[in-house]
C-alpha cells in the first residue's frame, strides 16, 4: 500500500469549520506528503523514521493500515526494553533542576524502570 491509497473516513459537521478543519487538512496532507510506507502498507514518517501512532489517523479521520498498530505496538515495546536495558544517567544538572521543580527530600520515580532516588 502506497501512502498516496490513504482511505479517508467522512468528517464529522463539527470539524469542518474553524481551527479543527485546518487541523484535519494539515494532518491528511502530512500524512500523505510526509510518509513513506513498507510492503505490508505500515506507515513511517519519513523524517524520524518511525511508525505513524494510531491516533494520528484517528484525529484525522483517516482509516487505519491493517497492520499500523501492531507495528507501532512493537516499536513502542521495543523502545521501552532499550530503555530499561539503558536508563539515562542522571546527572548533577538534572538533579539540580528536579530539586528546583520538586524541593529536596522528595523521592522521584522512573516510571519505566520503576527506579526511585532521593533529591
Amino acid at each position: 500500500m502506497s501512502n498516496q491509497k490513504l482511505r479517508f473516513k467522512t468528517v464529522p459537521r463539527a470539524a469542518r469549520t474553524g481551527w479543527r478543519a485546518g487541523a484535519v487538512y494539515k494532518g491528511r496532507l502530512r500524512l500523505l506528503s510526509g510518509t513513506k510506507a513498507d510492503p505490508r502498507g505500515v506507515l513511517y514518517w519519513e523524517m524520524t523514521g518511525t511508525v505513524v501512532p494510531p491516533r494520528i489517523f484517528d484525529e484525522n479521520y483517516v482509516e487505519l493500515p491493517e497492520h499500523q498498530e501492531a507495528a507501532y505496538e512493537a516499536e513502542t515495546a521495543a523502545f521501552l526494553a532499550a530503555y530499561r536495558r539503558n536508563p539515562p544517567k542522571r546527572t548533577a544538572e538534572d538533579r539540580a533542576e528536579m530539586r528546583a521543580a520538586f524541593g529536596p527530600g522528595e523521592v522521584i520515580r522512573d516510571v519505566i524502570t520503576g527506579e526511585t532516588w532521593t533529591i
